[in-house]
């Protein structure tokens, strides 16, 4: 009986660190995906900032260019930062599917380990 709890108490011991491994690796995956704002994606933000105020201040006080076109301009940059926005939420998504994924399958694995428990604890009952 002792031995059995000592054999289970490493087993768990053994999961906790595979599980605290996993999560710090989980962690890092998370932040090169998309959990945080890395410089190339803050840089990308403040260009296209940027590319559309000069737009429309360009529409508004340069009386040469068409102003039809310059907000044109600024409309579709506009549109091709909704598209990388689209772009970056699916790679989180499809990460986040990848992680969820795996939880079911680790808790079907406990299940099955519990299960083999349970009938090995009811034999020897």
């Amino acid at each position: 009986m002792k031995k059995r709890k000592e054999k289970e108490e490493k087993i768990l011991e053994k999961d906790i660190e595979e599980f605290l491994k996993e999560k710090e690796t989980i962690r890092n995956i998370i932040g090169r995906i998309g959990g945080k704002a890395t410089f190339a994606n803050k840089a990308m933000n403040f260009f296209w900032l940027v590319a559309v105020i000069v737009t429309f201040i360009i529409s508004i006080f340069m009386q040469n260019t068409p102003r039809l076109i310059m907000i044109e301009v600024g409309i579709f940059l506009i549109s091709l930062k909704v598209v990388y926005y689209f772009h970056c939420q699916a790679r989180v998504n499809h990460f986040q599917f990848w992680i969820l994924s795996s939880i079911e399958w680790r808790i079907n694995e406990i299940v099955k380990k519990l299960n083999d428990l349970t009938e090995e604890s009811e034999e020897k009952e």
